[in-house]
């Protein structure tokens, strides 16, 4: 394990595994370890999951709550809506788990952003489009979970 410091001897990064990642998962200081000159797309990935499960084992890295109002279940969600990749049952799974403990304001953005996915998704398949919002019918399978958690 190796770490990466500021002059002063504030840890930004921790190294295991040649897998680098935040700190902590303060909003700070993920926002700029996203941002950072080094950060790959397999990186964001990790880091959502990563982040994911210490939140739900209840990590001494994070909070009770998931950022400034919630605002990393927020972040997962957006990153993870209109992939074709196993974030997103891993976020619909994640999301249906933690959706008692996210604050209301979240929950409206959450529930916001996907019914107008999902208003997008039909328009597309209604045209026979190849790109769907949603993305492939597994994807979107996984998202009709998250929708039943308000429907």
């Amino acid at each position: 394990m190796s770490y990466t410091m500021t002059e002063t001897g504030k840890v930004l990064t921790e190294t295991q595994d040649d897998v680098t990642f935040p700190a902590d998962y303060r909003f700070a200081t993920v926002n700029d370890y996203v941002h950072g000159f080094d950060c790959h797309f397999e990186d964001l990935q990790w880091l959502a999951l990563a982040m994911a499960g210490e939140m739900e084992n209840g990590n001494a890295r994070t909070t009770k709550n998931y950022g400034r109002d919630d605002m990393m279940a927020v972040a997962a969600f957006r990153y993870s809506l209109g992939r074709m990749t196993y974030i997103v049952s891993d976020c619909a799974d994640w999301l249906c788990k933690q959706w008692p403990n996210i604050a209301e304001n979240a929950k409206k953005v959450i529930q916001r952003d996907l019914e107008e996915a999902f208003k997008r998704d039909d328009e597309y398949r209604a045209e026979s489009q190849d790109y769907k919002p949603l993305g492939h019918d597994c994807d979107r399978a996984q998202w009709e979970k998250v929708r039943r958690l308000w429907q």
